[in-house]
């Protein structure tokens, strides 16, 4: 499943750049065979469509309805692409928020529930 994503800064740090804000992100939710096993892959591009070069990208899981959170850092697998694996807490929706920094600046782009169960 891919799900494009827009947002704006985030509040008490500082906000986000030009740059920061011209870059496209793109999530896919893909599961790794047991249903609560998830690879997340991000892969952002800049406003000219090349890979974006950023500092970190980190990723917010909040279920929906309920106070359960996770959060990750993922790693950099090149050419503007970001993966993390993990072990989500149980089936849910669960509201994804990607967090990009790059020099101190931070911007955070939330997107539509996904839902993480198998089809």
């Amino acid at each position: 499943m891919m799900l494009a994503l827009a947002g704006c800064g985030g509040s008490g740090e500082k906000g986000s750049t030009p740059y920061l804000d011209g870059i496209s992100v793109s999530l896919a939710d893909e599961s790794t065979g047991d249903s609560l096993d998830h690879k997340y892959t991000v892969k952002l591009r800049d406003a000219d469509g090349k890979p974006a070069e950023i500092d970190s990208v980190g990723l917010s899981l909040t279920m929906t309805g309920m106070d359960h959170k996770q959060e990750a850092e993922l790693e950099p697998a090149g050419e503007g692409v970001y993966e993390v694996k993990l072990t989500m807490l149980m089936n849910a929706n669960w509201r994804k928020v990607v967090i990009l920094k790059k020099d101190n600046h931070v911007r955070k782009v939330a997107g539509a529930a996904i839902r993480t169960q198998l089809k």
